[in-house]
Formats: structure tokens, C-alpha cells, sequence
């Protein structure tokens, strides 16, 4: 197994520091936990392309470990990467993502035409609980609850 820290930050900005993000990989299979401030930037300067992972585990929703999210996904798309960016967080996660592509609609729509794009990016969303969230390529995730003060539910993975 390799774990990436692509960012350990806090909110406010610090040219030291990126936002929250780990990229895991385990065997052929990747996996990045949250998507703070700057992941794209940190995932090309790890080595890997932005674009080139499938699945993302959200914690919580705290802006900081979620701000990227639409980033990464609108560049997943915009370099042709055509399988859906799998999604799983806590309750809430669907519809945020769901927020995201209406913020992201028009900037899809206008380069669907310019550039000849395909179908607008698909996202499949998992909403989850505590216990075993996804098998793939022999790796088991699972979830546990996590205390994070007033933000529940909060979940770490193993």
C-alpha cells in the first residue's frame, strides 16, 4: 500500500500547506480521501494525474476537505475521461455533488459545443454509513465513525 498526504492544511491559506487529501493505492486501485484546496496540483506533482483515478472518499463536509471536488471532476471530463467519478461520503454528499454540476452546467454545456464533448460528466454517488462501504480489485473499504465536534456524521476509512 502507498498513502499519499497531498495536503494536511486547515482553512485558511498557507503557501506551505495544501488542503486535505490522501491519495491511496493499493495494488491497481486508487483511492483519494477528500479533496481539500489544491488536490489537482498535488496529485500531478505526486506523479499521477488528476484525471486518472477513479473513486473519491469524502469524510465529512467541511468545505476544506471538499473544495476541489468539482475541479477534479470537470477535469476528469474535460481530458476525456469517460468512466463516471464514483463518489462516497456521508449523507448530504449526493446533493452536494448534485450542486455541483448546476454550478458546473454551463461551463459543460458551452464546452460540450465548442469542443465536440460527449455526454456531460457522470458522477455515481454512495451515500454511506459506518461498516463495509466497497470491494474492488480484492481491496475492502469500510467506515467508521470519527469524532469531528459538531460535524456528524464525520468517517474515517480502513
Amino acid at each position: 500500500m502507498r498513502a499519499v498526504l497531498l495536503g494536511t492544511g486547515s482553512p485558511p491559506p498557507n503557501p506551505a500547506r495544501r488542503g486535505p487529501a490522501t491519495l491511496l493505492a493499493l495494488g491497481d486501485e486508487r483511492f483519494l480521501v477528500d479533496a481539500g484546496s489544491g488536490t489537482g496540483v498535488q496529485l500531478v506533482q505526486a506523479g499521477v494525474r488528476p484525471y486518472d483515478w477513479p473513486r473519491v472518499l469524502i469524510t465529512h463536509h467541511h468545505s476544506d476537505h471538499t473544495i476541489d471536488l468539482g475541479h477534479l471532476l470537470i477535469t476528469r471530463w474535460i481530458v476525456g475521461q469517460n468512466a463516471p467519478l464514483e463518489v462516497w461520503g456521508p449523507a448530504g454528499t449526493a446533493r452536494q455533488v448534485d450542486r455541483l454540476l448546476e454550478y458546473l452546467a454551463w461551463d459543460i454545456e458551452v464546452r460540450r459545443a465548442h469542443m465536440r464533448q460527449r455526454e456531460p460528466p457522470v458522477v455515481r454517488v454512495t451515500e454511506i454509513e459506518e461498516g463495509k462501504i466497497l470491494e474492488a480489485g480484492g481491496v475492502t473499504v469500510s467506515a467508521f465513525l470519527v469524532d469531528h465536534g459538531p460535524v456528524r456524521p464525520a468517517f474515517g476509512y480502513r
